[in-house]
């Protein structure tokens, strides 16, 4: 298994179908290779934009081999592998492993919401990360996972598994996010920093937002502003960029 380090942007890229329901590959190779002209680092496939619960087995496979194809070999691929039970989580980053992916993103098991608390959820993701030939980034998702929001406490523990490489997290609570980044910072007896997706604030908070999927340049400039901590640039990067974001349909603009 490779180191991956995880440094960009990856936008969610969302999954095409034509007007028979089946999946637009032509499409989806031109959308990726739009984006790939901006810089983007990397792309999530089978997020929450990818529809995944709506693509069969096979189905999965195509979207990340034809991500892998229209990508190259020096972009990222992240793909969606989260399911209802361990070993369904387990076999679908198997899948995603022999289908060209580099990590897999894990949403939480939520349909016995209420027997999910935080003993059952560092149990399930411990055992797919130790049986996960990806590393696995956590994806912390509330609106889609009927309301179920790791704590920083959770994903702090989970930190600590070496195949366990970072977290996405959609809940919108940025005072949680900067307790995770202030427990995870690969310092002291650490010897990794664990990545926190949710927005442009430093060079460990990393983009992983919906917009660069319009804006793919603009975004890449933006985030690359914030590495030598150039603050004038940075304000003129935000001003560049919002106001075509408040342009987009508001279901873009959520935060991610």
């Amino acid at each position: 298994m490779r180191d991956i380090a995880l440094q960009g942007i990856y936008p969610p890229i969302p999954t095409f179908f034509d007007t028979h329901d089946e999946l637009d590959i032509a499409t989806y190779q031109r959308h990726i290779a739009r984006l790939a002209g901006g810089g983007i680092r990397g792309y999530v496939v089978m997020g929450s934009n990818g529809e995944a619960v709506h693509l069969n087995s096979d189905e999965r496979a195509t979207v990340i081999e034809v991500a892998r194809q229209a990508a190259g070999d020096e972009a990222l691929i992240v793909a969606g592998c989260g399911e209802q039970s361990t070993r369904a989580t387990i076999r679908n980053c198997e899948q995603a492993a022999r289908s060209g992916a580099d990590v897999a993103l894990v949403l939480p098991p939520f349909y016995y919401k209420n027997r999910m608390g935080s003993q059952a959820l560092l149990a399930h993701y411990r055992d797919v990360a130790d049986s996960s030939p990806l590393p696995l980034v956590i994806y912390n998702m509330p609106a889609n996972t009927a309301g179920i929001d790791l704590d920083a406490a959770t994903i702090c523990a989970l930190a600590g598994h070496s195949n366990i490489i970072g977290v996405k997290d959609s809940a919108a609570n940025m005072a949680k996010l900067a307790q995770i980044v202030a427990s995870t910072s690969g310092t002291g007896e650490r010897e990794k920093d664990f990545s926190v997706y949710r927005h442009w604030l430093s060079a460990r908070w990393e983009p992983l937002p919906r917009w660069p999927i319009s804006f793919p340049a603009r975004s890449v400039a933006c985030r690359n502003s914030f590495l030598p901590d150039d603050w004038k640039r940075q304000e003129a990067c935000r001003q560049d960029l919002f106001p075509p974001i408040l342009l987009l349909p508001p279901p873009t603009v959520l935060p991610v």
